[in-house]
């Protein structure tokens, strides 16, 4: 077992408003997977449903529109073209709803891959370990951590999580010089893994990964609060820049992320399912030096 470092007490780290933030439990484990499954992939204002709802509006939906509307009138006033009038009436749309299942399965195999991966072993994969030889409380050994946000439950007979947070740190020599300043978590070794490399000499770089919020708590400030506590934490720690990638849909998000220092670095147009689903993501990158 590592030893701790006295920056990480395994108490609430902060509380204000009624919600209190802390270390991740062992029996945060399903309520966790669930918040994230339900902000990213399948609840109101998740990313899936915004790119969902926007495909609506695009001008390539106008296009589908205007061709189904062809194929009506086409059917309707010139019967000898049936073969054409049933293709742009629901061979165009068909497509169109084919290309909108795709982005859907995108995101919610994005989610899926997440529950397989660091959110299978949350204290695994981000360093943490059992507190005084507790199986439920664990502090961090090092720069990576997982923090939870809870209140009181909305039927007000206990406590549940409406946010969570996580810090991958890792040292800059084990970054692939051709992909310096970003942060690939596939070509890299994490921190988690290896909980002693906070202890190593070198540059510690981190990544904000799987920051979520449970829909009916969005607009009180939660996303602040796990944002700043990981900066705090970061700083600490000798992390010298924090890194995070997002989609284009994550508009809130990005906005909070731009008021706390974050700057885009560049944009990544990432394609699946042999190209019929594409989203934009945007990578960020904190300077703590200089913040």
């Amino acid at each position: 077992m590592g030893t701790y470092l006295t920056a990480h007490p395994p108490t609430p780290v902060q509380e204000q408003n009624g919600v209190r933030i802390r270390y991740f439990r062992k029996m945060d484990s399903p309520a966790v997977r669930d918040l994230f499954l339900v902000a990213i992939g399948t609840g109101p204002g998740s990313p899936r449903e915004v790119a969902l709802k926007e495909s609506l509006s695009w001008p390539l939906a106008y296009l589908v529109y205007a061709l189904s509307l062809l194929g009506l009138a086409t059917l309707a006033l010139w019967p000898g073209h049936k073969t054409l009038g049933f293709l742009l009436t629901l061979g165009v749309p068909g497509m169109f709803l084919r290309y909108r299942h795709q982005m859907s399965r995108g995101f919610m195999d994005y989610c899926y891959g997440a529950l397989r991966q660091d959110l299978a072993d949350i204290a695994g994969h981000y360093g943490m370990e059992p507190v005084n030889g507790s199986r439920e409380d664990f502090a961090p050994v090092g720069a990576s951590a997982f923090w939870v946000v809870e209140c009181t439950s909305r039927d007000g007979r206990g406590v549940e999580i409406v946010g969570c947070i996580g810090l991958g740190a890792i040292r800059r020599d084990y970054l692939p010089h051709s992909r310096w300043p970003m942060f690939t978590h596939n070509n890299t070794t994490i921190c988690g893994h290896h909980a002693d490399c906070g202890n190593k000499d070198g540059e510690l770089l981190g990544e904000l990964r799987r920051m979520a919020v449970s829909p009916h708590c969005r607009r009180m400030g939660i996303g602040a609060l796990l944002v700043q506590t990981l900066i705090d934490h970061a700083k600490v720690n000798g992390v010298r820049m924090v890194l995070l990638s997002t989609t284009e849909y994550q508009r809130p998000a990005i906005r909070m992320y731009l008021k706390h220092g974050w700057v885009e670095s560049h944009k990544e147009v990432v394609t699946a399912a042999l190209g019929l689903f594409k989203v934009v993501m945007l990578h960020f990158r904190l300077d703590l030096l200089s913040s």
